[in-house]
């Protein structure tokens, strides 16, 4: 106890940097934010998602290197609400596209690549609370 992991600490430009001691077996870090304001969106034409399915069949089976796009749907099609695709399993199957904004059908696409044998789930999440799983 007492030993720090953490050599050195730099910010600049909103950036926080770490360089760490050789081989810390476990780095825990808090940050404490002060005088922060968040304001919302000042986009009067927010139009959030109503509706989101899947586009894409919800089983995909692939080979390790196979890339697909797994796509969404979203509902009005003219929404402005985006969509977040996550794998459950990085080391499988690993989002290259991960926010997206829907095209003028409502079709919200991302890519994916198999990395290796194994199952993921790919979770589908407008920014308003919409989901969609895929395996």
């Amino acid at each position: 106890m007492g030993r720090s992991a953490v050599k050195e600490v730099s910010s600049s430009n909103h950036t926080v940097n770490f360089t760490s001691s050789d081989t810390p077996s476990k780095i825990e870090i808090t940050f404490t934010l002060q005088n922060l304001k968040f304001t919302p969106n000042s986009s009067d034409d927010s139009k959030p998602a109503e509706k989101h399915e899947a586009v894409s069949e919800k089983r995909i089976v692939l080979n390790a290197g196979d890339n697909v796009d797994i796509k969404t749907k979203i509902t009005p099609a003219d929404s402005t609400s985006l969509v977040t695709f996550v794998s459950s399993d990085e080391s499988v199957a690993m989002v290259k596209d991960n926010a997206v904004s829907a095209d003028n059908n409502g079709v919200c696409t991302a890519k994916f690549t198999a990395l290796r044998e194994g199952s993921a789930k790919i979770t589908a999440v407008t920014d308003n609370g919409l989901t969609v799983e895929l395996t």
